[in-house]
C-alpha cells in the first residue's frame, strides 16, 4: 500500500462555498496530488455542498482525488434544529445525480451530518451518519471505508471483512487524540480494546481529519510506514509499505 492523504483540519463549521476554492489553490502547491482529500465532520453545510456538486466533480476529476466531506444537515431543512429524517434528504440527494447507501430502516433516522464522497470519474455516493445501525460505510467498487466520528467506536470485527483503509472525518476538537513521538501518529482512546484487535487482525489503518492537532492517524498496523508534513490548514500523510 502507497497512498497520499490531504487532511484538510483548517475547514470548519463555518466554511462556505468560497473556501473550496481555497483548498483548491492549496492542493495545486501540493507537488503530488493526493489520491484523498478529507475534511472535517460538519464542515460545510449540506445544502451548500450539493448546491456546488458539480464544481466538485470537477475538482475531483482534475486532482484526480476523491473528495471526502461529511457535512452537517441543520441546513437542510431543519425544524427547531432538528435536522431532516434520511429518507427525506435521500430524495434530494437523488434529485441531484448522487448514489445512496443502502441501508435497511436508516430513513428513519435523524443524522446530524452524512458522508459525501466524490470520485474522480464525476460519481457520488451518500450515506448517513449512523452509528451501531452501520458504522462503517464502504465506498462501491473498492476497498475503502468510512467512519463517521464516533462511528468508529462502534465497529466490530466483521465489519472489516474486505476493507483495506478506513477514514474517519470528525469533530470531537480533538479531545480524544494526542501527538504521539512518531509525527502523524495519534494516541487514541479507544473505548473498546476489541476495536483495536479487530484493526490489528485485518491490518487495516484508520485515518483521522479533525482539528489541527486531532488530525493524523489513529491506527497503524504492523508493516505500514508513515511521512507525515503538518501545515496550519492542510496537512499531507503518506502510507507505505516497510
Amino acid at each position: 500500500m502507497k497512498l497520499k492523504v490531504a487532511l484538510m483540519h483548517g475547514f470548519g463549521r463555518d466554511s462556505k462555498p468560497q473556501d473550496f476554492e481555497k483548498a483548491g489553490r492549496l492542493l495545486e502547491q501540493m507537488p503530488k496530488k493526493p489520491d484523498t482529500v478529507i475534511f472535517p465532520e460538519y464542515s460545510f453545510h449540506t445544502g451548500q455542498l450539493i448546491a456546488f456538486s458539480d464544481d466538485i466533480r470537477a475538482s475531483a476529476k482534475r486532482f484526480r482525488s476523491n473528495f471526502l466531506f461529511a457535512p452537517s444537515t441543520i441546513d437542510t431543512g431543519a425544524i427547531d434544529g432538528i435536522p431532516p429524517s434520511w429518507g427525506a434528504m435521500k430524495r434530494m440527494l437523488a434529485c441531484n445525480k448522487i448514489n445512496i447507501e443502502r441501508q435497511d430502516g436508516a430513513d428513519k433516522l435523524f443524522p446530524e451530518s452524512i458522508g459525501l464522497w466524490f470520485s474522480p470519474d464525476g460519481a457520488v455516493f451518500a450515506f448517513p451518519k449512523s452509528f451501531w445501525q452501520m458504522p462503517v460505510h464502504r465506498i462501491p467498487g473498492g476497498k475503502t471505508a468510512v467512519s463517521i466520528c464516533g462511528e468508529i467506536n462502534c465497529i466490530k470485527e466483521n465489519d472489516l471483512e474486505g476493507v483495506r483503509i478506513i477514514y474517519n472525518p470528525s469533530k470531537e476538537y480533538g479531545v480524544f487524540t494526542f501527538a504521539t513521538r512518531n509525527p502523524g501518529v495519534l494516541e487514541y482512546e479507544w473505548p473498546n480494546p476489541e476495536i483495536v484487535n479487530a484493526l490489528a487482525d485485518k491490518r487495516v489503518p484508520a485515518i483521522r481529519c479533525d482539528t489541527r492537532k486531532g488530525s493524523g492517524i489513529i491506527h497503524l498496523p504492523e508493516g505500514i510506514g508513515i511521512d507525515f508534513k503538518p501545515g496550519e490548514l492542510i496537512s499531507e500523510l503518506i502510507l507505505y509499505p516497510i
